[in-house]
């Protein structure tokens, strides 16, 4: 198991090859974490044409979150990927694709970390639940109870907003 997300760019073998990362580290003590990482594994493919490094990223990432719905903890699996290109070339370079990361002349090591964090919170759904049909949610509608029927006092300011049908 790694210990970081890095790759040394000058030891890598000309042409394809594959690194697997098996750490949390990248998550811990992340800003913005609202839920619990479990286990991180990346499969990282490589593309060595130097000056360009094409990198494809399969990220799974089993965590403990809580349910959107009944606000309680489950467990479940993000999967997401990446694609980047990490260049030498100024050329291959453009400020407008957060896609391209240019190197300069002398580094050696890409960290993945803040790449890694970006592509795992952007999968992470806006409501996550643990399943469609919440049993948590369920008991909680059961115990707010049936929709009362609504005082007559409100109905002419529900009547307001209907569109006239003439």
């Amino acid at each position: 198991a790694a210990l970081t997300m890095k790759i040394l760019l000058n030891t890598l073998p000309k042409g394809k090859s594959e690194e697997i990362f098996d750490t949390l580290e990248p998550l811990i003590n992340a800003e913005g974490m609202d839920w619990e990482p479990l286990e991180l594994i990346l499969k990282l493919e490589i593309n060595n044409q130097n000056p360009n490094y094409y990198l494809h990223g399969d990220i799974n990432t089993k965590g403990r979150f809580i349910c959107s719905k009944g606000l309680e903890s489950f467990e479940d699996t993000l999967k997401s990927d990446f694609d980047v290109l990490v260049t030498f070339d100024e050329k291959e370079f453009s400020i407008d694709n957060d896609d391209v990361f240019l190197m300069q002349t002398g580094e050696v090591i890409f960290d993945l970390d803040n790449l890694l964090r970006e592509t795992i919170f952007t999968s992470r759904p806006i409501a996550h639940c643990c399943e469609e049909n919440c049993p948590e949610f369920e008991k909680l509608i059961a115990l707010v109870g049936a929709e009362q029927d609504i005082d007559d006092r409100w109905l002419n300011l529900r009547n307001m907003f209907k569109e006239e049908t003439n």
